[in-house]
């Protein structure tokens, strides 16, 4: 949490973070559903990440800043709309495991099928 922290701050240069970004644009382009205007910032996506915990909304498991690729606990940006671009007001932080599982479903229905217990009694 503290070098998110120092990120935000920015006493340290959030490379991981603008990496990811770009490759996000890049998905948007190719899907031709990029906004200039609506793109998430780096400073958004730093306040997400250290307002979240670095835990994944649905399942609640810790994520990793610094990650393999394709590691399933890495942090990733989940649409709320797959039909539009990462934009401010449609994403949530979530693991890799949990943004591919979620697919079309709603936030709230995966979120509610994640996060159920069930008590045998």
């Amino acid at each position: 949490m503290n070098i998110l922290n120092e990120m935000y701050l920015g006493n340290i240069k959030p490379t991981c973070v603008t990496k990811k970004l770009n490759g996000y644009k890049h998905q948007d382009i190719k899907q031709e559903i990029f906004s200039e205007y609506h793109f998430i910032t780096t400073e958004l996506v730093l306040e997400k990440l250290i307002v979240c915990k670095m835990k994944c909304l649905y399942c609640q498991q810790p994520m990793l800043l610094d990650y393999e690729p394709n590691d399933k606990l890495q942090w990733t940006l989940d649409r709320i709309d797959n039909r539009m671009g990462h934009n401010k007001d449609n994403i949530v932080i979530s693991c890799l495991d949990c943004n591919l599982k979620r697919r079309n479903r709603t936030v709230e229905k995966f979120k509610f099928t994640k996060q159920l217990k069930i008590v045998k009694i």
